[in-house]
């Protein structure tokens, strides 16, 4: 692990709350720290300095304390005087934790810190974004800032995930000793509004610190209005000796990133595209024209349908081999994403009547069906990210409608729970532990329709609905947590509604969004022109299809890639940006490896729609 500019954040130790640090990296080799604390007597006392970047350290070989300014309109910057007190060390572990370790006032101590806020488009999260976390224009002006006839005293400013910002102003009382106020505020129009900036007192420095000790109150009102150069604060304060004024202020630092003003790049602008097209002549028995891809491992292994076989494509071997055994043709199979076993339905009785069940192929075990079948027929729908839960339906014999199911190791296979409104529910994913699942359910109003449900916990499914109360249509997929849930359109046409057709997300929190639209999409008629078919495990990217006129009279399909910061973005619109490979498709249908590190197409040629193609595109960060 390196220092990132993902760090530029606030840092504390719970056991020591109501003190804490300030990271701000700066560059490739420079960050600024702020250490707010107390002294030896209980008084706010703050700690400053630049740090030279080494790896996953960051060395500040002089802190710095100052005194003498005096708060308000007649501070007077040659009062400040400057005291070097010792030195000290931040080291990180990962994006989250890291140590603090210090020498200062006659004291030594190494810290343990995690991270508390996480600044708006700086880093340590998807390259392309969080869902439901956009990243604003001002983003950028996170970093310090101060009025330059006033130096000696300013602010820290961060913006966080949920436009919220939080704000540190290091400055002094009346008296010239050193004093801190820290709150969070939001923006109104072009102004940041801190409602309440609150004060502490009555902690200890150093190894006496005790968070029971101090005493939090509220100092007062501060108000912002900043672009990415300059601006003003206006400050109301309720504690005597402050009053209320106003600085004008100029930038002091800019974080290494994000830019100000923030602009959202482009998929071309974060990955290389590499285009690899896979032989159509499996070199197996069967027709080629009937070979039709499935999913795909983190080294590019592809597991695809041959009639009712599987066949597995390997880079290295640059050949088709055949699985031996008699797959359900139809039910999707999935590989891991070490390549190391294939999840399919096997044929178990080869007859009229036949048996279906979900069955795990190894190289060196063949087929091993799960236990506890408890269905003449079972039907693979879905799996876990880790591959670890299966979900599906099953049906005894003679019966049409079926039952949900979900399987692990542990627990083997049971039925989920159903309630009597729901009809045919069908589950399509599931968290990695199996605690939450997400598909959809056949309703019964006007026409038939499907609306998306989710099970957590064990509990009855429910139906999801966008932010506007209206039923989701078809939830497919979700990152490894379930976290983020992804779907298709909407339960029922709503010719008004200002998203019908998109495909959307769910939040754990219950917020929605959606992916938006795309120029070329046929959405002429009441159906779901956009379907997502794949989230990476962290959530941050989603592949999808939607449909369009090949010819005048035919419909296909295209694929499309979303990320929070991009956007959607048709993969044909990427191709002939980067003049990759070629627009040659009738359908163009896109699955991804679990990192989103390859994306998968396969489809059929638009020239024989009876003649079937199949394409990796590697994405390699710049």
């Amino acid at each position: 692990f390196a220092v990132n500019s993902g760090l530029s954040a606030l840092w504390f130790n719970p056991e020591r709350d109501g003190e804490g640090l300030v990271l701000e990296v700066l560059s490739e080799d420079t960050a600024l720290v702020y250490w707010f604390t107390y002294d030896e007597e209980g008084n706010p006392r703050w700690l400053i300095n630049l740090g030279e970047i080494d790896g996953n350290e960051i060395f500040f070989p002089e802190m710095i304390v100052t005194r003498g300014g005096r708060f308000g309109p007649d501070f007077d910057p040659d009062e400040v005087e400057r005291e070097v007190v010792g030195w000290a060390t931040l080291s990180f572990s990962d994006c989250d934790s890291g140590e603090f370790s210090y020498e200062a006032f006659g004291q030594s101590q190494t810290i343990s810190m995690i991270r508390v806020s996480q600044t708006m488009a700086a880093g340590c999260q998807p390259a392309v974004g969080v869902p439901g976390q956009p990243v604003r224009e001002y983003a950028g002006e996170s970093g310090s800032w101060f009025d330059p006839t006033q130096d000696g005293h300013g602010y820290t400013l961060q913006w966080m995930s949920r436009d919220e910002a939080v704000l540190i102003w290091f400055t002094y009382d009346s008296e010239g000793n050193q004093y801190w106020m820290i709150g969070v505020g939001a923006r109104d129009e072009n102004k940041i509004v801190f409602p309440a900036l609150h004060a502490t007192r009555g902690a200890r420095f150093g190894e006496a610190f005790d968070a029971d000790d101090v005493e939090r109150f509220e100092w007062g009102e501060l108000v912002l209005e900043i672009d990415c150069e300059s601006g003003t604060a206006g400050y109301t304060s309720n504690i005597d000796g402050f009053g209320n004024g106003q600085l004008s202020l100029a930038r002091l630092t800019v974080l290494k990133s994000p830019a100000c003003p923030w602009q959202p790049p482009k998929l071309t602008d974060i990955y290389e595209f590499t285009w690899t097209e896979i032989p159509i002549d499996p070199g197996v028995p069967g027709s080629p024209n009937s070979i039709r891809a499935q999913s795909i491992a983190e080294d590019g292994t592809i597991v695809a349908h041959l009639g009712s076989s599987l066949v597995v494509w390997r880079p290295e071997a640059e050949e088709w081999e055949a699985i031996p055994g008699r797959v359900a043709v139809g039910v999707p199979a999935f590989i891991s994403r070490d390549a190391s076993f294939i999840v399919a339905n096997e044929e178990l009785i080869a007859d009229s009547d036949a048996a279906y069940g979900p069955t795990i192929w190894r190289e060196d075990t063949g087929w091993l069906g799960i236990e506890n079948r408890i269905f003449f027929q079972s039907v693979l729908r879905g799996v876990s990210h880790d591959r670890s839960v299966l979900l599906g339906e099953g049906r005894f014999q003679g019966e049409v409608v079926g039952d949900p199911w979900i399987w692990d190791k542990q627990n083997g296979k049971r039925l989920l729970s159903i309630t009597a409104d729901l009809i045919n529910p069908t589950p399509m994913a599931s968290s990695n532990d199996g605690s939450t699942i997400v598909g959809f359910t056949i309703r019964l109003e006007n026409s038939i329709e499907t609306a998306a449900i989710r099970w957590k916990g064990g509990a009855d499914p429910e139906i999801l609905r966008d932010s506007l109360g209206a039923e989701l249509g078809i939830a497919i997929s979700c990152d490894k947590d379930c976290g983020v849930v992804i779907g298709a359109g909407h339960a029922e046409y709503l010719p008004d509604h200002p998203y019908q057709q998109q495909a959307w997300f769910v939040l754990e929190n219950g917020e929605t969004g959606f992916l938006g639209a795309l120029d070329d999409a046929v959405t002429d008629g009441p159906f779901r022109p956009y379907t997502p078919r794949e989230i990476t495990t962290d959530g941050g990217m989603v592949v999808g299809s939607y449909s369009i006129w090949v010819t005048q009279s035919q419909l296909g399909s295209r694929a499309f890639i979303w990320t929070q910061d991009t956007g959607i973005v048709s993969v044909r619109d990427i191709l002939e940006e980067l003049g990759l490979g070629d627009d040659n498709w009738r359908d163009m249908i896109p699955t991804m490896t679990e990192s989103g590190d390859k994306i998968l197409l396969h489809g059929n040629f638009s020239t024989n729609t009876t003649h079937r193609r199949t394409v990796v595109l590697d994405l390699q960060r710049k």
